[in-house]
């Protein structure tokens, strides 16, 4: 880990729980003064004095990346995720912990698993073992992880291996168990996402392998897994996600979806056994800065997803963030089902205020914010012409409708007022998310990296060229 030398910015943190009584040794290659900064003590440092979004999930400090072992469990939603606690660059790859009962307000930030001699802690999954397959108990929450051998001091010359670890306090406290679930296949096998299939009471194992491969397992005891296809997707690689969706909402029309790390996806079909695609490669955002997404585990009647953001976060004392949870969707097009993201509908209990305007031509203030993530929804019809600037706090929002552009935060994307209904602006500390609401078909997704110092100053919109929006509705948000 890297050390302060003149100045501290945050305290990188190991968790001694467990080690009460030993003793400690460090190794340090550079000055004494480390030593003398180092700390015990009963509690996490508090968050560092940066605004974090309002909005979108950051760690308290140090870097964070895939979101992992998402699980509703009891009334609540369990986000664990790849964290570095000593830097804000990716090293030391941990799980961290938090807890939310709203999937939008997070807290309880802590840490959920260290590195050990197997390797770093990579990606994975969660399970309830509501069978009590495994004999902890009926409801002990199972994680899936990979061992990423070879990434530490203490793991050299060991592959990347499947682990599994236990909880059966809820998900707040994690028991690595001896063993492997799934032992080396190639290079870089990683990445666990298991699903399980009612037809035929059995578990699946989504793995990536290397390159472009990925391979599917059964178990029906969450103990032994059996490969039941390797498979080649092209230019899909990284954290592999099934689920299986309806076609419009029309449950006799369902299709399945294999995901991959970029928002790569195919639709296809799953026996239990086999997927079959039915599409090429095809991409569910309008931009590269989503990564890694991962589906929920126990949330009945939808899938929710949740990506990685990759922002940089500028002079800040932690790197990345996540996007606000997504309902996911398939939609029909002329050339067939399409994957649609919307904002997961618990967003709406956040709002505090909603301002409708008729738009009349002429320039118009829509708010005057404070420090608080904000929306902005412009409703379209086909009759709309000219352009639009949405001038907000230290961004703007252009839509030209003559040229079927918009563009925000150097971001270019397709608007079309024949089939456009309405677009969606979150405005947020660190990130800002764009949804264009088709008539038909799914919607265009643009999340931007969103680098503003302060949230207040003054909403308002500037037609141009003759433009009439039919309705601006603004909602002011956490």
């Amino acid at each position: 880990m890297p050390f302060a030398q003149k100045q501290v910015d945050f305290y990188g943190v190991v968790d001694l729980e467990g080690f009460r009584g030993e003793k400690l040794f460090f190794t340090v290659n550079g000055e004494d003064d480390f030593v003398r900064l180092c700390q015990l003590s009963e509690s996490l440092p508090g968050n560092q004095p940066e605004q974090h979004p309002k909005l979108h999930y950051t760690a308290p400090w140090g870097w964070i990346n895939d979101p992992n072992g998402l699980v509703c469990h009891d009334g609540k939603y369990h986000l664990y995720h790849q964290w570095n606690p000593f830097d804000i660059a990716w090293e030391n790859m941990t799980w961290g912990h938090s807890v939310s009962r709203d999937l939008i307000h997070w807290e309880n930030f802590s840490v959920a698993m260290q590195p050990d001699e197997s390797g770093t802690m990579f990606s994975g999954c969660a399970v309830e073992d509501s069978k009590n397959l495994l004999g902890f108990g009926s409801g002990t929450l199972l994680f899936y992880y990979t061992a990423s051998g070879n990434c530490s001091k203490w793991s050299e010359g060991k592959p990347a291996v499947q682990k599994l670890a236990y909880s059966t306090d809820g998900g707040a406290t994690l028991h690595k168990l001896p063993g492997n679930s799934v032992d080396y296949i190639a290079e870089g096998n990683r990445d666990p996402k298991i699903i399980y299939y009612p037809p035929k009471q059995s578990y699946h194992m989504v793995l990536y392998l290397s390159g472009n491969d990925f391979a599917i397992f059964r178990s029906h005891d969450l103990k032994k897994w059996e490969m039941t296809q390797k498979l080649t997707l092209e230019k899909a690689w990284e954290c592999p996600d099934l689920f299986e969706l309806p076609v419009d909402g029309t449950e006799e029309r369902k299709k399945w979806v294999f995901w991959s790390a970029d928002g790569y996806y195919f639709v296809g079909r799953f026996d239990g056994e086999k997927f079959i695609p039915e599409t090429e490669r095809l991409c569910a955002y309008e931009d590269g800065l989503p990564y890694a997404a991962q589906t929920f585990w126990g949330i009945p009647g939808r899938v929710v997803s949740v990506s990685w953001l990759r922002i940089p976060n500028y002079g800040k004392n932690y790197t990345g963030a996540m996007a606000i949870p997504a309902e996911v969707s398939l939609v029909s097009t002329k050339e067939g089902p399409r994957i649609s993201l919307a904002p997961v509908r618990e967003l709406e209990q956040c709002r505090k205020e909603e301002s409708v305007f008729l738009q009349t031509g002429r320039e118009l203030t829509v708010a005057e914010v404070e420090e608080n993530a904000f929306e902005l929804r412009l409703r379209l019809d086909d009759k709309v012409r000219g352009s639009l600037v949405c001038l907000l706090p230290e961004g703007e929002l252009f839509l030209d409708f003559e040229k079927g552009r918009g563009k925000f935060r150097e971001k270019e994307f397709p608007v079309d007022v024949e089939k456009d209904a309405m677009a969606r602006l979150i405005y947020d500390y660190d990130a800002a998310e764009l949804f264009i609401i088709r008539k038909e078909g799914p919607a265009l997704y643009l999340p931007c990296e969103n680098p503003v110092k302060k949230l207040a100053g003054s909403v308002s919109v500037s037609p141009q060229n003759g433009c009439v929006i039919p309705e601006i509705i603004y909602d002011l948000l956490i």
